[in-house]
């Protein structure tokens, strides 16, 4: 049953609060660990709690399904049934498994607004919840045909993944519209409907939200019917706005790199720069790329979670010539596979790093990976030879003070295999 709670708590944010809003706030001291928000989300059951851990903001899915609180999908074990119960609980005295006591309740400016600090609001503005009044819903466009809407992604999209915008499917529809998403590089179109209970759905798919605004901030994150998290949207004047915005005032479209960038912290990626780190995609998205580089034992590469599941990752590596994934958390600070050390790993390239050789329950030795779009792909292994060579050295470059041709610089085992 959801929850009917009221803006009384200190540390409640509304729906309409974005992820950087409470992030703000947060970063008002970034230092003190403990300090926190929770803000809804448009599903009545769910909740997001923001937390500053180790010098940052961190973000935890809250679910009240079932009479249970869940963090992160866990239970705790200690029979909340409000996400209230919850908040004073990890206050007063967390259980074992949460890492840091909450301290300072960060709420919402008074009034219950949530404004964009300054140095944003000449490129924002926000959007109601009922897409009403004079807020702008830059992101819908006039009725269209499928090839004209593909004309205007290949003009200005970029072939960005999560660009996207949307169209009634007619001139008088007011219940139905075309959403286009850039996804994997190419313009897909996908028909939103309102059904007789009034909750809008997506490819005949429930989203649980009863309003179009509703629905895109549904979308912005990864959900079981939506593969792809909407980000910058295009407006019906050719510009392209940053994700959050919720229209008005725009950020102008410039020539860019068609390549996915390496997801950043900020966004659950971790280790900025690692080829074999790949933001949030479902498991049989992954199945498919590594279908793709070849199903060679030992060929891996480390995904995230998802912003809304933080410091967390999927290993999908193959073993006796099939994908297999395996969950990534961490725990005092110490990285874990499958919920086991290996080693005192503090950090995800330290794990990577240690599983290039077998451990005990862990049977096969990370080789090549698969490398994140913008990234370089490790190289192929040499085929073995049909017969017996004849011993060779293999003339390394130059190395400095030694002109020795069979000695090479330093490289991971896996690239002198």
């Amino acid at each position: 049953t959801p929850q009917r709670l009221t803006m009384s708590s200190a540390w409640l944010w509304p729906a309409s609060a974005t992820r950087e809003d409470l992030e703000a706030r947060l970063n008002e001291n970034p230092s003190e660990a403990g300090r926190f928000g929770v803000r809804r989300r448009d599903v009545p059951t769910e909740f997001v709690l923001c937390v500053n851990y180790k010098g940052r903001p961190t973000h935890h899915l809250c679910t009240t399904d079932g009479g249970v609180v869940r963090i992160n999908k866990k239970d705790f074990g200690q029979g909340w049934s409000t996400i209230e119960e919850a908040i004073a609980a990890l206050q007063s005295s967390p259980p074992a498994g949460w890492p840091v006591p909450l301290t300072t309740a960060c709420g919402p400016p008074s009034g219950g607004s949530t404004k964009t600090p300054s140095s944003n609001r000449s490129s924002t503005r926000s959007t109601n919840s009922n897409g009403g009044g004079k807020a702008r819903r830059d992101y819908m466009h006039k009725a269209m045909g499928k090839d004209a809407a593909n004309g205007l992604a290949d003009k200005h999209l970029e072939s960005k993944d999560g660009r996207f915008f949307l169209r009634p499917r007619s001139d008088d529809s007011t219940t139905e519209f075309v959403l286009l998403v850039i996804y994997r590089g190419k313009p897909t179109q996908h028909l939103v409907g309102k059904g007789d209970d009034g909750i809008f759905k997506i490819n005949n798919k429930p989203s649980g939200a009863s309003t179009i605004p509703a629905l895109i901030k549904t979308c912005r994150s990864k959900q079981p019917f939506w593969p792809v998290p909407l980000t910058e949207h295009l407006t019906p004047g050719g510009d392209v706005v940053r994700a959050g915005s919720g229209g008005g005032g725009s950020t102008r479209s410039r020539p860019a790199s068609t390549k996915r960038p390496t997801p950043s912290a900020s966004t659950g990626g971790g280790e900025r720069g690692q080829p074999w780190l790949h933001g949030a995609m479902s498991k049989g998205e992954a199945d498919a790329l590594m279908a793709e580089h070849g199903l060679d034992d030992g060929r891996f590469f480390v995904r995230s979670r998802g912003e809304d599941v933080s410091g967390e990752y999927i290993m999908c590596v193959v073993y006796r010539g099939k994908s297999t994934h395996h969950l990534i958390t961490q725990s005092d600070g110490v990285f874990l596979i499958n919920k086991q050390p290996i080693g005192n790993c503090t950090s995800l390239t330290d794990l990577v790093e240690a599983l290039r050789t077998t451990k005990p329950k862990w049977p096969v030795a990370l080789t090549n990976h698969v490398p994140a779009q913008g990234a370089i792909a490790a190289p192929a292994p040499a085929p073995a030879p049909t017969q017996k060579a004849t011993p060779v050295v293999v003339t390394a470059p130059p190395v400095a003070a030694s002109g020795q041709p069979w000695l090479h610089g330093a490289m991971s085992k896996a690239d002198a295999d």
